[in-house]
């Protein structure tokens, strides 16, 4: 699908250094779309400071896409993990909202 001008093509990439995210970034920027990776070594979005950083790239014609996933080899065991993706889908909902105000669409 292509974007229909340029201010609808920003896209950012929430876990870009991990297989999914990677290669939806190649195939999003192949395709025309200007986009921002961010990987783990970029932020860590389990850590809530993290999140003003997030706020500022976020406009409001940027489609944020959260392929970001703590997997039992990084995220320690079952739990650990589970409550580590948790906590990174609420900050970055609070990063999302942050930026553009509580009119956002999941």
């Amino acid at each position: 699908m292509m974007p229909t001008d340029e201010t609808s093509r920003r896209v950012l990439v929430l876990g870009a250094s991990g297989f999914l995210g990677r290669a939806v970034a190649a195939d999003l920027s192949r395709h025309g779309w200007a986009v921002r990776s961010i990987g783990s070594g970029d932020l860590d979005l389990r850590a809530p400071a993290s999140m003003p950083i997030l706020a500022q790239w976020i406009g409001p014609n940027t489609i944020v896409i959260m392929a970001a996933a703590l997997t039992r080899d990084r995220g320690g065991d079952a739990a650990e993990a589970f409550s580590g993706n948790i906590a990174m889908a609420v900050h970055v909902s609070q990063a999302v909202r942050d930026a553009l105000g509580e009119g956002f669409t999941f």
